[in-house]
C-alpha cells in the first residue's frame, strides 16, 4: 500500500492523491508493482528499495546517486509464535531532493502515528527534520515497550511464592528476555547509524542556520534517548535473568515438595501393607484364634498411621 502526504500551512497533514514536492510517500507491504512504480518515477534502485521489506536486513546510512538510504530498525509487537513478545524490524527512509519515502514490510506504531497526525509541528518539505523526528519517535517507542516488558516481567515475579507458577510463565520470561536481545542487538546497530549521521550532518552542512541547529539538536537528543533506550535494556536484561533464575528454583521447590508429598503417603500406606503381610502368612500368628483379631489388627493398622503421620509431620515432610 503507497499513501502520499503532505502538510499544509492551514490544514496540517493531509492525504493527497498526486506526488507533489515537500510531500511523504509511505510505503507499506507494497507489492512487486507498487515498488517498481515508485522506484521509476523517483530515480531510485529497486533493490535500494525492498532492502528495508526484508526483515534480516541490516541497518545502515549511505548516500547514493539522487538519494540518501537509511535503514534503521524499529520494535514491534510479534504474535508469530502464539505468544507475545517483542522484535524488531528494518525500516527504510529515503531522502530524495524534494521528497521523502519510508517504507516498511509491517504496519508500525510510529508510521501509523505520523500518517494519523498525532505529531505536532510536522512539517514534511523539511526531510531531513522529518527523517530525524521519525528516529525520535522510533527512539520513544523501544523506551515505551521497554516499560511494557518490565511490567509483564514484575506481574510474573509477583507469582512467584504463590504456588501459582507454572512453566508458562518460564517461557514468558525467556519470550522477554529474547526481545531484549533483540533489542539490545538493534539499538547498538541504530546507534552506531546515529554518529554516522551526526558526523554527516556537520559536514554537509558546516554553516550554521536556524535549521541546521535545530537539526543538529534533535539529533542529539535522539544520541540521548538511543543512550538511555540501551541502559534500559541492559538493566531489564539483567533484572529478567535473576527473575528467570528465581522461577526456575521456584518451580523446582514445587516439584520437590510434591515428590515429598508423594513420598511421605508411600511411606505410610507400606505400614498397613506390611502388618497385613505378616498376619496373612500361614504361620501361627497372634490373636488368630481371637474373635476380634481382626479389629485388633485395624486398630494396630490405624495407630501405626496415625504415628507415623504425627512423624512425618514434626519432620516438614507432611
Amino acid at each position: 500500500m503507497v499513501c502520499i502526504y503532505k502538510t499544509f500551512n492551514n490544514t496540517g497533514l493531509l492525504r493527497v492523491r498526486q506526488q507533489q514536492p515537500g510531500c511523504w510517500v509511505e510505503m507499506t507491504r507494497p507489492d512487486w508493482n507498487e515498488c517498481k512504480e515508485v522506484s521509476c518515477r523517483y530515480g531510485i534502485e529497486m533493490t535500494d528499495l525492498r532492502a528495508a521489506l526484508d526483515e534480516e536486513e541490516y541497518s545502515r546510512f549511505t548516500f547514493e546517486e539522487g538519494y540518501d538510504l537509511l535503514i534503521i530498525d524499529v520494535p514491534v509487537l510479534d504474535n508469530s509464535r502464539n505468544r507475545l513478545s517483542y522484535t524488531t524490524i528494518p525500516l527504510g527512509i529515503i531522502l530524495l531532493s524534494d521528497t521523502v519515502i519510508t517504507i516498511c514490510s509491517r504496519h508500525t506504531e510510529v508510521i501509523n502515528a505520523f500518517a494519523n497526525g498525532k505529531v505536532r509541528g510536522l512539517d514534511t518539505s523539511h526531510k531531513r527534520n522529518f527523517t530525524y523526528r521519525v528516529m525520535y519517535a522510533i527512539c520513544g517507542e523501544y523506551q515505551r515497550m521497554l516499560r511494557q516488558i518490565d511490567t509483564r516481567r514484575i506481574r510474573i515475579e509477583e507469582k512467584i511464592g504463590s504456588g501459582k507458577v507454572r512453566d508458562a510463565e518460564l517461557m514468558d520470561l525467556h519470550e522477554l528476555e529474547s526481545s531484549l536481545v533483540y533489542f539490545a542487538t538493534s539499538l547498538r546497530s541504530n546507534s552506531n547509524i546515529l554518529r554516522k549521521m551526526i558526523r554527516a550532518e556537520k559536514n554537509r552542512y558546516p554553516e550554521k542556520t536556524v535549521i541546521n541547529e535545530a537539526n543538529q539538536e534533535l539529533l542529539e537528543d535522539i544520541e540521548i534517548e538511543t543512550s538511555q533506550a540501551i541502559e534500559m535494556t541492559a538493566i531489564y536484561k539483567d533484572i529478567i535473568e535473576n527473575t528467570s533464575t528465581l522461577l526456575s528454583t521456584e518451580i523446582n521447590n514445587q516439584l520437590n515438595d510434591v515428590m515429598k508429598l508423594l513420598t511421605s503417603v508411600t511411606l505410610v500406606l507400606s505400614i498397613p501393607t506390611i502388618i497385613g503381610g505378616i498376619w496373612g502368612m500361614n504361620v501361627h500368628v497372634p490373636f488368630e484364634k481371637n474373635p476380634l483379631g481382626f479389629l485388633i489388627l485395624c486398630v494396630m493398622m490405624g495407630i501405626s498411621c496415625l504415628l507415623a503421620v504425627w512423624i512425618l509431620y514434626k519432620k516438614h515432610m507432611l
